[in-house]
């Protein structure tokens, strides 16, 4: 069966469609006035990311009797209770049958959190969706977005580490106070901004909203070093200020790169106890992945199973560096702990010893990944996969 993706007119913007097809992958489009209606053919209404396309009375009609799906993009918000209310806005405004509506995000797990979703918000069961996931960043430009960044090199680095942070998140701020609590802030680069808050979060209770007991022992002592440490630290400030970060996100500098060593990925979402239990297996690859897959080796902060699904892709990662059994916690606070206690393991790795693996071993490795995220390959596997599971609907 073919499918093809419809637009009002040809020179309509195609949004996130439009960055595919610049990939080098073909897209089947046609016209809306040129509709294959054929059982034969699959086709897809495309609409937000960026899309030109604008629903109609006429569109509604051909939605509702099955002649075309209405397929709602969202390639840079995760399957949520947000994104569903802006799903069902949609479907109440144009009287469309959901049934016939899928909703894409480049969350990777988006099956399971719909099934959350739905159990823990009734008002979305009267109107049932399809779910579907794509790995959209990797069609993002990367080089030309994230700046001249260099692969790495035999020279020895000042810092074993760089962790960017622009929105300091529940997680964000436990990492960054235990890197200073462990000293092991001066073995890196780190920068912890407010973008969508202010410096005084560092004086809440962040800890115990990620579930750690803050009354007793280790949480109590991150808890009060965060209150009365960190808070006269706070906001740290690498190379660009909020309103920098503001501006553009994506740039990244060359510098941080070339002196240090690994990345610390802090992804966009990672569960706590202050969120809706639906955010437990939100499981995405943003720009942040991204940034550091093409020049660093790394260790990942967000969901489980990242590492898994990028060895699935044909990505390398680094065992010979950290312990990565953390990608198969699926507590967060447990994971959480774990990757902090692996960072502090590399960190006090021997100096030469560390340096030698990481030119005998991690090296090849990097380039590996940079040459696979930058070539058709990768994105021939993602689209396809998208295309099969999108005929399935």
């Amino acid at each position: 069966m073919s499918y093809n993706f419809i637009f009002d007119d040809i020179n309509v913007s195609m949004g996130f469609f439009d960055r595919v097809r610049d990939s080098g992958i073909d897209i089947s489009t046609r016209i809306i006035n040129q509709l294959d209606i054929k059982p034969v053919s699959k086709n897809f209404y495309p609409l937000w990311s960026g899309c030109g396309n604008h629903l109609d009375k006429s569109k509604v009609e051909l939605i509702n009797q099955g002649k075309m799906k209405l397929l709602l993009v969202s390639d840079g918000e995760a399957l949520q209770e947000m994104t569903l209310n802006w799903v069902v806005d949609v479907i109440k405004k144009f009287k469309i049958d959901s049934k016939q509506v899928i909703f894409m995000s480049y969350e990777l797990r988006s099956d399971e959190t719909y099934k959350l979703l739905l159990n823990e918000f009734p008002k979305f069961r009267q109107y049932p969706i399809n779910v579907i996931a794509m790995d959209t960043y990797v069609f993002e430009p990367h080089l030309q977005n994230f700046g001249d960044l260099p692969l790495p090199t035999t020279d020895k680095k000042p810092y074993k580490y760089v962790c960017y942070n622009a929105n300091a998140k529940e997680y964000r701020m436990f990492l960054v106070t235990e890197l200073f609590r462990r000293g092991l802030d001066k073995q890196g680069l780190i920068s912890l901004l407010f973008r969508y808050g202010s410096s005084e979060q560092m004086s809440s209770d962040f800890t115990s909203d990620l579930g750690f007991d803050t009354t007793k022992g280790y949480g109590k002592s991150v808890d009060e070093y965060a209150k009365t440490e960190m808070v006269k630290r706070v906001p740290l400030i690498l190379d660009q200020t909020m309103e920098e970060v503001d501006k553009n996100d994506r740039p990244v500098d060359v510098n941080h790169i070339k002196n240090s060593y690994f990345n610390i990925i802090t992804e966009s979402y990672m569960y706590s106890k202050s969120l809706p239990q639906s955010h437990k297996t939100i499981f995405e690859m943003s720009e942040k992945t991204y940034k550091a897959l093409i020049c660093q080796p790394f260790i990942h902060l967000g969901s489980y199973g990242v590492l898994k699904y990028m060895r699935s892709m044909g990505y390398k990662t680094f065992p010979e560096l950290f312990d990565e059994s953390y990608d198969d916690i699926i507590n967060h606070t447990d994971r959480l702990l774990a990757v902090v206690d692996s960072i502090e393991k590399v960190c006090k790795m021997d100096d030469n010893e560390f340096h030698n693996i990481y030119c005998r071993e991690v090296i090849p490795k990097v380039i590996h990944n940079r040459e696979l995220v930058r070539s058709k390959e990768i994105k021939e596997k993602v689209w396809n996969k998208f295309i099969n599971d999108l005929e399935k609907i």
